[in-house]
């Protein structure tokens, strides 16, 4: 069906993908079959060019970073968390960072995912876990005052930019972008060339 589709809108439109993986041990056997083949033909669609980018996020991965999730409402609470966090990283990818810059991933780096960024803390959660990232992107959503006001954090970003930069295998970039808000907070967009078992 996926094939169908992208062959009526072929040329008129960039194709990103994002990727929900269930749990899987709930699965019956032809479900577990049926995802493994979407999973699968999706992030080769991604790596030959078929698709601009897929981002894949693991319903398990998100409820670990949420916590505790009643019954009621589970998917749509998971679903407000990721949808929300997509959202703001599509805000900041169009605004103008005051430091630094949100560079476009590598021409090979097609299967990514996304998650949240503790600055304070230097702590990412990523919503997938890549086996093989390439590329990271850290967005740092800081108040206006105290991007008026903190000497030391100009500082304390460089630092744990410089930290991440360690492994050689894996570039990394950031950007700093002003906020409204009391609270700073961040996200991490991680990319990959390679398919994920």
């Amino acid at each position: 069906m996926s094939l169908r589709i992208m062959e009526q809108i072929k040329g008129a439109c960039d194709i990103d993908i994002l990727y929900i993986a269930p749990d899987k041990t709930l699965l019956s056997e032809r479900r577990k079959m049926h995802e493994k083949v979407t999973y699968n033909v999706l992030q080769n669609y991604a790596r030959s060019g078929a698709i601009r980018r897929i981002y894949l996020v693991s319903n398990p991965q998100v409820e670990s970073i949420i916590g505790e999730v009643p019954i009621m409402g589970y998917f749509d609470k998971l679903n407000d968390f990721i949808v929300s966090t997509i959202h703001m990283i599509n805000v900041f990818r169009n605004a103008d960072p005051v430091m630094g810059g949100l560079r476009t991933p590598g021409l090979t780096r097609r299967i990514s995912t996304i998650g949240i960024y503790d600055m304070e803390k230097d702590e990412e959660k990523l919503f997938f876990s890549l086996d093989t990232p390439r590329e990271t992107c850290y967005i740092y959503c800081v108040g206006e005052k105290r991007l008026l006001e903190d000497g030391a954090l100009h500082k304390n970003i460089v630092e744990q930019m410089k930290g991440k930069t360690n492994d050689e295998t894996v570039d990394v970039s950031f950007g700093v972008f002003p906020t409204n808000y009391e609270n700073d907070y961040g996200y991490v967009l991680a990319h990959s060339p390679n398919i994920q078992s």
